[in-house]
């Protein structure tokens, strides 16, 4: 069965149409509208959007989600927030490639739509991303730090919404292997921070040395020092610290760490007696070598 077409249609009569195209793909759904109005019409059918997956080829689903999104878009932005997460999340679970692909072209819409000055576009733009790190698409979307941070700026966007935003960049980014980029992003996220709140930063900048000790290009970078979290890192460092963050055995920490000094990619002096390492610089922080200009 063909999706339906709405461009003639009245508000009404594109919400009788939806109900009764999802209901035949199996959603629990009336197939008359609310009394309630247009608004309650508009969440049973998000409601149950995630059945246009169901649809036998793509060009179905995507026409029938973007129908949606006419619809979306002419709720005022005071009423609409609700709904827009609500189709946004629905779009994140695609059970496939292709219709994950399908989703990512719909959120494209729907930024589009409402503006990338609205404030609903935070939250659009947050979940486009999570689909394109599904789909292997964060390139159509991201291209530029530099502009996402003026972007961001321009919005007034509050600080940990940012981080949230550049947590998941980054994450999507090393899944799409693209190394440098997410350098640049995580750079980003760990300037977020400030003297009072760079304690916070651990998770952030555990994960940086992480990703960087499985590049080989890594080197040591002292621009990085100015950045509140790496002094976080000037302390010292157990080996009970090790152990639990590494998830590995306590007989192993100290194979672990020769391994890692041997690499060159760390300076530290290790405390057997008193099972502790000692960094012998300010900060152990790398990152790829492109980034000697940052």
């Amino acid at each position: 069965m063909s999706a339906p077409t709405f461009n003639d249609a009245t508000d009404e009569e594109q919400y009788l149409d939806l109900r009764s195209h999802l209901k035949n793909l199996g959603a629990d759904i009336s197939e008359e509208n609310s009394e309630a109005g247009y608004l309650a019409d508009l969440q049973d059918v998000i409601n149950v959007c995630d059945f246009c997956f169901r649809e036998a080829n793509e060009a179905d689903a995507e026409c029938t989600l973007n129908s949606i999104v006419s619809l979306l878009i002419m709720v005022p932005q005071t009423e609409s927030e609700p709904l827009v997460n609500l189709f946004c999340e629905k779009l994140t679970r695609a059970p496939s490639l292709k219709m994950g692909c399908v989703a990512f072209k719909v959120l494209q819409n729907l930024f589009a739509g409402i503006g990338e000055h609205s404030p609903l576009c935070y939250d659009v733009y947050f979940n486009l991303t999570r689909v394109a790190g599904q789909t292997d698409n964060v390139g159509l979307i991201f291209k530029d730090i530099d502009k996402l941070k003026s972007w961001l700026t321009e919005m007034k966007i509050p600080t940990e919404k940012t981080q949230r935003l550049l947590r998941l960049l980054h994450e999507v980014l090393v899944e799409s292997k693209q190394s440098d980029m997410a350098a640049k992003v995580m750079i980003e996220l760990l300037g977020t921070y400030t003297e009072d709140n760079a304690s916070q930063a651990r998770d952030d900048a555990h994960k940086c040395i992480v990703t960087s000790l499985g590049d080989p290009n890594a080197f040591l970078l002292d621009n990085l020092l100015v950045l509140k979290p790496m002094a976080e890192t000037q302390k010292e460092i157990p080996f009970s610290v090790i152990e639990s963050e590494l998830q590995i055995k306590p007989e192993e920490v100290e194979s672990f760490i020769i391994e890692v000094l041997r690499t060159k990619l760390a300076r530290a002096k290790v405390d057997q007696l008193q099972q502790r390492v000692l960094n012998d610089r300010k900060c152990c922080m790398m990152v790829n070598s492109r980034f000697s200009d940052v």
